[in-house]
C-alpha cells in the first residue's frame, strides 16, 4: 500500500549541502547525510536553494530506505539542474551585454545618432523610445574614477517644478527668451556656461568642465525671464551623474550632484547651490571600448518587468557611482543612464547599465 510523504531537500544558509528525507519511518543517519553531502557537493557544487518535493512512498519504507534515498537523489539532481538553468537564464537577462561585442569609444561617438535612430526603429517588448532624447559626449577613452568627497553631502532639494525645462541635446539651441538686457538663445546661454563659466573658479584640475543637463526658463516681471541651468562637473567631457528631482528613492549611498545656476542678465551666472570640483584620480587600465547603446537598451528591456511599458525619456552617458561607507570617497564608472516613466504607476525611474561591465541597476 502506498501513501504520499514529503521530501524536504535543501541547502542551508551556511553553504552546507545537506539533504533530509522528512518522514517518520526512515530518517537518514548523520553518517549517511555526510556521505551524500560530500558526494553531491563534489559532483554538483554548492547551492542555497530549498526544494520541497512530494513523492510516493511505501508504508513499509524502512525496507526501501536505499531505494528512497536513490529516488531522492535523482529528484534533487533534477531540481538542481533546473535551478541552475534558471540562475543562468536570470544571469543572462541581467548581464546580456557580456555576450555582446564591444565597440571602440570613438566609433560610438562618431555614429551615436545613427545608432540611436536604429534603436528607435527597433521593437522593444516593454520600452517606448520613440521620443527619447539622447546625449553622448565627444570622447575616445576614459578611466574609472576615484574621487575624494567633502565630509558632508551638500546636495539639497530645490522646488523647481514650475520651471519649464529643456533637455540639453542641442534640439532647442535656437529657441530664444528675453532676459534682462537682451534676447538670448538657449544655445548661447549654454555655451557660456559650458565654455566660459568654468574659468571663474580658481585652482581647478584641467580635466574638469561643466556640463548642462537641463535648461529651465522661469518667468519674471515685465515679460522678462531667467535661465536656470541644471549642471554638474564633467571629467574629460563625461558629466557626473545628476540627481533627477522626479526620482524619489533614497539616494544617500549614490554620488549624485544637484547644482543649479541662474542667469538673470546676459552672460552673468549666479550659483544657486554649491558646485563642487572634487579631487579626482584615474585608476585602472584605460578603457577604449564599451558596449554600444543598442546593447544597453537590450539589457534594459530584458531587466524591466514585461507587464508594463516604460517610456524612455532620456539616454545619457555619465560617471555614476557610490560613496564609501564614510562618504569621504566615491568610485565612479562610465555608465549609460536611462530616465524612464511608467504611466501605469505614474512614477519616474533611472536605470543604469555599466558601459564596461554590462551590469544593470535601477532606482525609482
Amino acid at each position: 500500500m502506498r501513501e504520499e510523504k514529503d521530501f524536504d531537500i535543501f541547502a542551508d544558509a551556511d553553504d552546507k549541502f545537506i539533504y533530509e528525507i522528512s518522514q517518520k519511518c526512515s530518517p537518514l543517519s548523520e553518517r549517511e547525510k555526510e556521505r551524500m553531502f560530500a558526494k553531491s557537493e563534489k559532483k554538483y557544487g554548492k547551492s542555497k536553494k530549498t526544494f520541497n518535493i512530494k513523492v510516493k512512498l511505501y508504508r513499509k519504507c524502512m525496507r526501501y530506505k536505499n531505494a528512497i534515498a536513490s529516488v531522492a537523489c535523482l529528484i534533487l539532481i533534477s531540481g538542481l539542474l533546473i535551478f541552475l538553468t534558471i540562475l543562468e537564464s536570470n544571469g543572462n537577462s541581467k548581464s546580456a551585454l557580456k555576450t555582446a561585442e564591444k565597440m571602440n569609444v570613438s566609433e560610438i561617438s562618431d555614429s551615436f545618432y545613427d545608432e540611436f535612430e536604429i534603436c528607435k526603429q527597433k521593437e522593444y517588448k516593454n520600452l517606448d523610445i520613440s521620443e527619447c532624447m539622447a546625449v553622448f559626449p565627444d570622447i575616445d577613452s576614459f578611466y574609472q574614477l576615484e574621487i575624494k568627497c567633502s565630509s558632508e553631502n551638500r546636495t539639497q532639494n530645490i522646488n523647481l517644478d514650475d520651471v519649464h525645462w529643456y533637455f540639453d541635446n542641442g534640439d532647442h539651441n535656437n529657441k530664444s527668451f528675453d532676459i534682462y538686457g537682451s534676447s538670448t538663445s538657449i544655445g548661447e546661454a549654454v555655451g557660456y556656461i559650458e565654455d566660459s563659466y568654468i574659468y571663474k573658479f580658481d585652482n581647478i584640475d584641467s580635466g574638469f568642465g561643466v556640463d548642462v543637463t537641463y535648461t529651465g526658463v522661469q518667468s519674471l516681471d515685465n515679460d522678462n525671464n531667467a535661465y536656470i541651468f541644471a549642471v554638474s562637473p564633467a571629467w574629460n567631457n563625461i558629466p557626473f551623474d545628476f540627481y533627477d528631482r522626479r526620482i524619489l528613492s533614497d539616494r544617500e549611498e549614490y554620488y549624485m550632484l544637484q547644482t543649479y545656476l541662474m542667469m538673470v542678465r546676459g552672460f552673468v551666472a549666479d550659483t544657486l547651490t554649491g558646485l563642487e570640483f572634487p579631487e579626482v584620480e584615474e585608476v585602472g587600465e584605460k578603457i577604449n571600448e564599451i558596449y554600444p547603446l543598442e546593447d544597453a537598451l537590450d539589457i534594459l528591456s530584458e531587466y524591466m518587468t514585461q507587464k508594463s511599458v516604460f517610456e524612455v525619456l532620456t539616454a545619457e552617458f555619465v560617471y555614476k557611482g557610490k560613496y564609501s561607507e564614510d562618504k569621504l570617497t566615491a568610485t565612479l564608472n562610465a555608465t549609460w543612464k536611462f530616465t524612464m516613466y511608467n504611466e501605469e504607476s505614474g512614477k519616474y525611474y533611472s536605470a543604469y547599465v555599466d558601459a564596461n561591465s554590462g551590469e544593470i541597476e535601477c532606482v525609482g
